[in-house]
């Protein structure tokens, strides 16, 4: 078993989630196809971007994560990188953290004056010239 098919397995196993759980999580970024031919077959190539993504977000994972695993499935070299594990919130308002967090669950809609807010925000730290 690849590093790819181990990492889909033991997420799979440790929800104790079926192909078609993963498929729904994935919210149509995967198909039946694709996951099946993952799990039994060797990677040949890496899988898309958008299935990447796709995996990382129904298993709530880094998409570096997932892009590592495929690429050491399939020859590709991988450079060492940290892979960030958290985000130091300190610094971001309060209210900038709500609006961001509305507009990824599309619970709250943003208004002209909240987006101009959200959009003006920059985080502290060193400006590219």
């Amino acid at each position: 078993m690849n590093p790819f098919q181990q990492l889909l397995r033991q997420q799979l196993d440790s929800r104790q989630w079926t192909q078609a759980d993963l498929i729904r999580a994935s919210r149509g970024a995967l198909q039946k196809q694709t996951v099946s031919r993952w799990l039994a077959q060797p990677l040949r190539r890496m899988p898309s971007e958008a299935s990447i993504i796709g995996l990382a977000d129904a298993f709530s994972l880094h998409p570096d994560v997932v892009r590592r695993a495929a690429a050491s499935s399939t020859g590709v070299p991988v450079a060492p990188v940290p892979i960030p594990t958290a985000l130091d919130l300190a610094d971001v308002p309060a209210d900038v953290l709500i609006l961001e967090i509305g507009r990824r669950i599309g619970a709250t809609p943003v208004t002209a004056a909240r987006a101009g807010k959200l959009a003006a925000y920059r985080p502290p730290g060193p400006r590219a010239k």
